[in-house]
């Protein structure tokens, strides 16, 4: 989409992103959708299901990789923690 945006190749468009964000497209939107994620983990009771769809991941599993991946802590383990610090 991005590409088709910007009237670029595929291959171009994802170099370019890469050289400015210092990520690929992928892994920039990954995040960001664990951002979004962990946010919801702490202010509402939506259960993990809900949240790896509400944000755009295609399993629940697959979610709770990422979110891993990226924080260091399941989405369980990271609601359990953060509402302990409240």
């Amino acid at each position: 989409d991005i590409a088709k945006i910007c009237n670029m190749s595929v291959g171009e468009t994802s170099r370019l992103f890469k050289k400015i964000v210092r990520k690929a497209p992928i892994e920039y939107l990954i995040e960001f959708r664990i951002k979004i994620a962990s946010t919801l983990l702490i202010k509402t009771d939506m259960n993990i299901t809900e949240i790896a769809t509400s944000t755009g991941f295609s399993s629940p599993n697959y979610f709770t990789i990422s979110f891993k991946k990226n924080m260091g802590l399941t989405p369980k383990e990271y609601r359990k923690k953060m509402k302990n610090l409240e």
